[in-house]
């Protein structure tokens, strides 16, 4: 199910449909207003949403990245030039002002005609690493700080928001984002000890849950070898209720939806089957039933969360030439919220 590894590539749970970019205006001289946080678990809080990524450092102490697509400056000086997926359409992972959902700027993904290739089932991906992690910390892997570099995130928020251009054609793209903990290697592309996946299930009309463990549970050894090691994967939602995998809210080619998702791990100290992932669309839960219990790890805890990837992978690959995009991309340790919707485009 998943797209292969490109050299130059790549971008918790809970997942809440709010919206998100891809770039991080990470200068302090900027100022305007942000969204409150609040607690985990706690009530949403309401953003209204304008230049929220400006002087963000200050304005939300929760918050560990922020990005509006807004700052001018390059993918690959925010995330990190190994962290810039490749994608079949040279146009893909632009800057584009046709669509915003807030500010003038949001992150253009574009899909080329499937021609039978894998390469054109990608409109590329990037990830944000954060926290301690396996690889060097230099900018090819990092980007631009905040990096964290000494902290162990054991639960994390992630919001975005996400658009389809009007008359977006043949279905939906399988992938959409991804939560997941780095486990070995000298780059982003190493073993993975778990992934919270979100993303459409055989085209679906909403996205879904399906979190995943590279760990034995009752070993605590790390299983995986390699980045996206599907042999050695083992699928966390296997005989729970369809309503603790897919969301309720379809998705649509008519205006922007804010995604919001929360990932937490398992305790190992003591060991206990208590890990989470949930999300929300616009504010809305969608899983009647959301994945817990979830032994994600065992006595695995060589490091934390560390890395938060939006993708656009597309099984069945697009029909024609066509757009989505993505604006307002946050990462937190507690409740983001939405704000302002914006406003539905002809």
């Amino acid at each position: 199910m998943d797209g292969p590894r490109f050299l130059v590539s790549a971008l918790a749970i809970t997942l809440v449909a709010c919206g998100g970019g891809g770039s991080s205006d990470f200068d302090p001289s900027d100022g305007a207003t942000a969204p409150l946080t609040s607690a985990a678990g706690a009530e949403a809080p309401t953003s209204a949403g304008h230049g929220e990524c400006q002087q963000w450092q200050s304005r939300q102490p929760d918050w560990i990245w922020c990005d509006d697509f807004e700052s001018g400056r390059s993918l690959a000086e925010k995330y990190g030039r190994a962290n810039i997926g490749a994608a079949a359409h040279a146009d893909s992972l632009e800057h584009s002002s046709r669509y915003a959902a807030d500010g003038g700027h949001a992150l253009r993904f574009t899909y080329a005609a499937f021609d039978g290739s894998d390469a054109s089932r990608d409109a590329g991906s990037l990830r944000r690493n954060f926290g301690r992690a396996p690889f060097a910390d230099e900018p090819a892997y990092r980007g631009a700080p905040p990096h964290y570099a000494d902290e162990d995130f054991d639960e994390i928020y992630y919001r975005y928001y996400l658009r389809h251009a009007p008359g977006f054609r043949g279905g939906w793209p399988d992938k959409s984002s991804r939560a997941f903990v780095l486990a070995d290697g000298r780059d982003p592309w190493g073993p993975q000890a778990m992934v919270a996946h979100l993303w459409t299930i055989d085209q679906g009309a909403t996205l879904g849950v399906d979190p995943v463990s590279g760990v034995d549970p009752d070993s605590g050894r790390l299983l995986t070898r390699r980045w996206n090691d599907m042999g050695q994967f083992r699928w966390l939602n296997k005989g729970r209720p369809a309503g603790s995998q897919l969301g309720r809210t379809p998705l649509n080619d008519q205006a922007w939806q804010c995604i919001e998702a929360r990932v937490r791990l398992n305790r190992v100290d003591p060991v206990a089957a208590d890990g989470l992932q949930q999300f929300w669309v616009d504010g809305e839960p969608q899983l009647d039933n959301p994945p817990q219990r979830l032994n994600f790890t065992g006595a695995w805890r060589d490091y934390g969360i560390n890395g938060i990837q939006l993708e656009s992978y597309w099984n069945a690959g697009s029909p024609v030439v066509q757009d989505r995009y993505v604006d307002r991309f946050v990462i937190s340790r507690s409740r983001i919220g939405c704000g302002a919707a914006p406003e539905a485009t002809p």
